[in-house]
């Protein structure tokens, strides 16, 4: 059961009258979970989705060699967009940091790994490497793990002395058993950067990024896919290729990969942060000026949480702002770690964000999840959620849901149910434009005490076009003087009323003319602009009563 309830932000000087989507006082709104979960697709499937893509050959002389410094800087692209910018600086200089970047970054780890066209990376120079990199950045803050039984003696023959975590004082360094599946799982999860080394033991590997693993194991093994930065020969501009495969359990302990054939996972790095940067800012309250607004409390068996959703237009984008506060939900001790909105109209998305180190996109479009060890929002806690698309949209009835947190166990990871329930969302707009209308205008006189006429104005403008119009400005003028006022937009049908008052400047003779003009810096294409100007003559019968 779900209860809803209105809880609008503090008025402002425009007072719109009504809104698009504002629910009535008292409104209880009566849902069953399992009708509106449908529209929730199921977990089958997590993904990294924002890895970049970054081909070896969009290095100088770039060949399947320089697969092991492509993968450690397409994992510090990655960590420098979630909260340690550091690890991919603007190093071209273009005031931007990209892809571009990315590029001349694994072109220097290229020389820190000793790589050339025919001469591969080696295990232990792709992690001291990177090693060094990251503790020179962020002393203290990171752990690199590696797992491979030989990596210690592989070391010593590569760099003529024994491997000692002390030689690295900025990070804490592991070395682990040969990766599993569920290593691999486990570590996506997580939130941290995997590389995987394919090839014959104390062999040269070529790698890849781990980027995504199915919760059900097929037939022929267990379905992933990794950042394969051989060229896409579908995409122009050298971009690498996601390479969907196969893992499976093989002879004497190892797990094979299909890649022209089943190869030994032979090593796989992963990087980890210490700490988490914290949850972030939360939204405040929705502006009088909204073109949707809706609150939500869920209640389930292990507590509940409150979802207030709030949609602004600027210009052009629709902002879609989900605040989720928890209010007693605890879920094996922690609170909130999912949250997911479906895209169901497949809306291009211009812009996403959410809370400072969760996953973004995890099982499709507009879906996070904290990761894996990380508690989520606490209750009591509140986190911000939202994503921007084009507008116009109207925000309808949808299907959405949130869980707890993961739990690994010693094989895998459980994934907690999802609690599904109905909230509000971007369907199809309306067609057409939006028309401001100057609806009415009146206006009196007074004297003040310090004896300065003084007029008083009242204007109402309305939209009686059928899409909303985003934001624009007014401005009135009175007799000589004016002055403006701003209005964050309003739906089809929406009015504003604005009372406001200037004194007349002297000297004084009447009438005394009065204008508003509605959209005055033509910030809205609206279907008519001859519409937006109203006038009021002000006469000695005009004294305000």
């Amino acid at each position: 059961m779900l209860a809803v309830g209105p809880q609008r932000a503090p008025a402002a000087p425009w007072e719109v009258v009504a809104m698009k989507r504002y629910i009535l006082a008292g409104l209880l709104f009566v849902a069953v979970v399992t009708a509106v979960g449908q529209e929730v697709p199921p977990r089958t499937k997590f993904e990294v989705a924002d890895l970049q893509l970054v081909s070896h050959e969009a290095l100088p002389d770039g060949t399947v060699a320089h697969s092991g410094p492509v993968c450690a800087a397409i994992v510090m692209a990655w960590f420098a967009e979630h909260g340690y910018p550091a690890l991919l600086p603007d190093l071209n200089g273009d005031g931007v940091v990209d892809q571009a970047d990315t590029v001349l970054l694994a072109a220097r780890f290229a020389k820190d790994m000793a790589v050339g066209p025919d001469r591969p990376a080696l295990d232990p120079r792709l992690m001291d490497a990177l090693a060094r990199y990251v503790a020179d950045r962020y002393p203290h803050e990171f752990v690199l793990k590696l797992w491979d039984d030989s990596f210690a003696e592989e070391y010593r023959t590569v760099l003529g002395k024994p491997f000692a975590p002390s030689d690295y004082p900025g990070i804490a360094v592991e070395i682990h058993p040969n990766a599993s599946h569920a290593d691999y799982t486990k570590e996506l999860l997580a939130g941290e950067g995997v590389v995987l080394g394919l090839g014959k033991e104390r062999a040269t590997n070529t790698f890849f990024v781990g980027r995504s693993f199915e919760f059900e194991e097929k037939t022929d093994g267990w379905p992933i896919d990794v950042v394969d930065t051989a060229d896409d020969p579908t995409e122009a501009g050298g971009q690498a290729q996601v390479f969907p495969t196969v893992m499976k359990r093989g002879p004497e302990g190892w797990w094979l990969v299909r890649y022209a054939g089943w190869i030994p996972l032979e090593f796989m790095l992963s990087l980890s942060p210490i700490r988490r940067p914290v949850i972030g800012t939360v939204p405040g309250p929705c502006p009088t000026g909204a073109i949707g607004y809706d609150v939500v409390t869920v209640t389930s068996e292990w507590g509940s949480f409150r979802v207030e959703e709030c949609v602004t237009r600027e210009g052009d984008r629709d902002l879609y702002t989900y605040t989720v506060t928890n209010v007693n939900f605890v879920y094996n001790g922690c609170g909130i770690c999912e949250f997911f909105v479906p895209n169901l109209h497949g809306f291009p998305t211009v812009d996403q964000w959410g809370p400072a180190g969760w996953l973004v996109n995890p099982f499709g479009p507009w879906s996070w999840i904290a990761p894996l060890g990380d508690c989520g929002i606490a209750p009591g806690s509140a986190a911000g959620f939202g994503f921007s698309v084009p507008a116009p949209t109207s925000d309808t009835w949808q299907g959405a849901a949130a869980a707890g947190c993961a739990q690994p166990t010693g094989v895998a990871v459980l994934l907690p149910p999802q609690v599904k329930f109905r909230t509000t969302g971007p369907g199809p707009g309306e067609t057409g434009c939006p028309d401001l209308v100057a609806l009415k205008l009146t206006a009196c006189w007074r004297i003040t005490p310090r004896q300065e006429i003084e007029v008083l104005v009242t204007a109402i403008i309305r939209n009686v076009g059928p899409t909303a119009s985003g934001g624009f400005w007014v401005c009135i003028e009175v007799g000589s003087n004016s002055t403006v006022d701003y209005s964050s937009g309003l739906a089809p049908g929406a009015t504003s009323t604005l009372s406001t008052s200037l004194v007349v400047a002297p000297p004084l003779s009447f009438p005394i003319l009065v204008a508003v003009v509605a959209d005055c810096f033509s910030q809205v294409n609206e279907c008519s602009e001859t519409n937006n100007e109203a006038t009021f003559n002000v006469g000695r019968e005009n004294a305000c009563k």
